[in-house]
């Protein structure tokens, strides 16, 4: 990003002595940690490339031409919650200069580190989810359309043809289900490798730029089932009874199954396209973890799934002979 260093000397007031480049996720934004020739004066530079919209919920296509980044970081950061500051801004590059929060992720940490901290994170989600819907700065919905889409990448990626017809009409089900169930704003990516500690040791959230309003149980699905990390089935409940205990109602457990179908299916699927497409092995565990999750919560779906879960359950078998 040399083509840059003039306005990044400009944002920190300090000279750029080099750009080193961060290890990005599977999205299109690249990341460059800002080290200057003032040590209090680093950033961290995020190229915010739009995503191939062919590649995104229906939901999302409306906003590619903006960095929604921005506008949902300075939201949150009215909301009190534990966002990156923003330094600078260019619009017309699409470049954004942020605090340096460090290296160290959730995922990074000893298990017993993960364990301490993840109750935090559940009542960073109460609080989340407390927010007005009405407030949100993009009129995002998680609805049936944006399921179904989500659905179609394991209906496309991971289910053999003799399957995929069969299985059509239960993730239609599926999707008509869930996106009946009461709506809060949520972020949609809550899971290990987005949380992080700053250099004080404070929790801070990352990748939330597609906050919108879903169902409370799609945040606890992706980080309670989190593909790059282990919990217990104990401390899962515990978490979940925290969630309860923090926002004062009872949570649906049917509810909280199918999201976690749906979700660990979407990412189930979207591990096996990289694997294919991109040939990165980075996401063979996170695939396998996946799979299992799916397979472990079939037996307590509510009974008018049982069509989802037969076929699923044969999906499965399938790719272990």
């Amino acid at each position: 990003m040399e083509s840059s260093r003039a306005w990044v000397e400009r944002a920190l007031g300090s000279r750029v002595r080099s750009f080193e480049s961060l290890e990005a996720g599977a999205g299109a934004r690249r990341y460059w940690r800002v080290h200057t020739h003032d040590p209090g004066a680093g950033a961290v530079l995020m190229h915010a490339a739009p995503e191939d919209p062919e590649i995104l919920p229906p939901g999302l296509r409306a906003s590619v031409g903006d960095i929604p980044f921005v506008a949902v970081t300075e939201f949150l950061a009215r909301h009190a919650l534990p966002v990156p500051l923003i330094l600078a801004v260019d619009r017309e590059r699409r470049l954004v200069l942020e605090e340096d929060l460090g290296d160290t992720r959730l995922v990074d940490l000893a298990p017993s580190e993960q364990t301490r901290l993840r109750p935090d994170v559940i009542d960073l989600l109460v609080r989340v989810h407390a927010i007005p819907a009405g407030e949100l700065p993009y009129p995002r919905v998680f609805d049936e359309e944006w399921i179904r889409f989500e659905l179609g990448i394991f209906g496309e990626y991971a289910v053999t043809e003799s399957l995929r017809e069969r299985l059509a009409p239960a993730l239609a089900d599926l999707a008509r289900a869930i996106a009946k169930l009461p709506k809060r704003p949520a972020l949609r990516d809550v899971q290990s490798q987005n949380l992080m500690l700053d250099r004080q040791g404070k929790l801070r959230l990352l990748d939330y730029q597609d906050l919108l309003l879903a169902p409370p149980e799609l945040d606890l699905a992706a980080f309670l089932y989190d593909s790059y990390v282990s919990i217990s089935p104990g401390e899962r409940r515990a978490l979940l009874e925290r969630y309860a205990a923090g926002c004062g109602r009872r949570l649906d457990p049917d509810a909280f199954r199918l999201l976690v179908v749906q979700r660990k299916c979407k990412d189930y699927a979207i591990f096996r396209r990289i694997l294919r497409v991109k040939k990165d092995l980075r996401y063979r565990a996170p695939e396998r973890a996946a799979r299992e999750a799916i397979r472990s919560i079939l037996a307590e779906l509510p009974d008018r799934f049982g069509r989802l879960a037969a076929v699923l359950r044969e999906v499965f078998e399938a790719e272990d002979s």
